[in-house]
Parts: C-alpha cells; structure tokens; sequence
C-alpha cells in the first residue's frame, strides 16, 4: 500500500512537471504594437523582436514585475506586446513601466526601474 501511494504521488508530481514545463514554451518572437486605446492598433505600427537578448530583456522584466494592489484604472496603453499565446499591455518611460496582461485587466505589475529603462530604450530603438 505504501509503494503503490509513493508510486500515485510520483506519477501525479510527474504530470504536474510536464505540464508546468509545456507551458514554458520558447519564445521565438515579440510583436509590438503601438496602441489608440485599449481596442485600437494603431495602422502599420508593428515591430517583430526576434533577437534573442532583446527577448531575453523584455522576459526577465515581466517576470520580475511586482504586482500592484487596489483597484486598476489606467489610462489608453502605449503599446501592446504578443508572444505564443501570450498578451500584454504596456505603458513605459524611461524610469518606470507598468505591463498588464489583456486577459486579467484587473491586476497590474510594475518593472523596476532598471528593467523599464532597458525595455524603454529597446522599444525607442525598435522604430516603432
């Protein structure tokens, strides 16, 4: 009985893993998009980020973004970001950022300022 409820545990830690580590897909590109409002892209204004250090900046910003309390009313995003399955809006200068992701718009996360400034000049020296 013992081995056979260690053997389920593994197996369902097993499942778990392979799950979490499917979700983590590669990201091969980031499409930037400057945006009207919420809804509107503005025409013709989409930059694809291929290069993988400039990915790899826009990533570790995001994932260390700190999630902020209180009730969100932001103002029309400057940009939106798309990835795999993935969507963010984002409003950045060159000291701070906020991203929000288009599906959870109740919840926001601010970008250190370190990683605002780096994804700030990324996206000045896009074109965009």
């Amino acid at each position: 009985m013992l081995v056979k409820l260690t053997c389920n545990r593994l197996y369902g830690l097993m499942i778990v893993l392979l799950l979490v580590c499917c979700s983590n897909e590669k990201i091969e590109a980031i499409t930037v998009f400057k945006m009207d409002n919420f809804t509107e892209i503005v025409e013709d204004s989409s930059v694809i980020i291929t290069a993988t250090n400039e990915i790899e900046i826009i990533q570790k910003a995001f994932i260390q973004a700190v999630k902020q309390p209180g009730v969100v009313d932001m103002a029309d995003p400057q940009y939106k970001l798309e990835w795999n399955e993935e969507s963010y809006f984002l409003w950045i200068n060159e000291s701070s950022g906020t991203i929000m992701n288009t599906t959870e718009t109740h919840t926001n996360y601010s970008l250190s300022e370190r990683s605002a400034h780096e994804v700030y000049q990324l996206i000045e020296n896009s074109g965009i």
